[in-house]
């Protein structure tokens, strides 16, 4: 077989690198998963960025919604205090109303003092 038929050119005599796809090298490999992951990192941060300024406008058309509904009273007047107190006084209410209805939790002694161990028993002989 001759040379030029195994995939070597001549060209006046000096011989040229074979025809045809070589294999990448390792740093190839390398170089491109890191581009691959660097370009993942980008789209995912450009994605986060994009849901934080849409949330951001749905939060603010909200609050422009809301205002045109329900003024509120000038920052820092007395009557902006007030509905401060009454919307601190709700939530408080609404904190308090959800643990009544909870109810009471019930604890078994050994939750309270511990089960069987010999720390817990100590605990129980100086307790009760």
């Amino acid at each position: 077989m001759e040379t030029w038929q195994r995939g070597a050119i001549h060209d006046q005599g000096r011989r040229l690198l074979p025809l045809g796809a070589t294999e990448p090298s390792v740093d190839e490999l390398k170089a491109r998963r890191e581009d691959a992951a660097d370009e993942a990192r980008s789209a995912q941060e450009q994605q986060r960025a994009a849901e934080r300024a849409e949330r951001k406008a749905e939060k603010k058309l909200t609050k422009e919604r809301l205002e045109d509904l329900a003024p509120r009273a000038e920052p820092g007047s007395r009557e902006r205090q007030v509905e401060k107190k009454r919307e601190a006084n709700l939530a408080n209410r609404a904190f308090a109303q959800a643990a009544h209805e909870a109810g009471d939790v019930e604890l078994r002694d050994s939750d309270i003092m511990g089960g069987d161990g010999g720390d817990s028993s100590l605990a129980k002989e100086r307790f009760g």
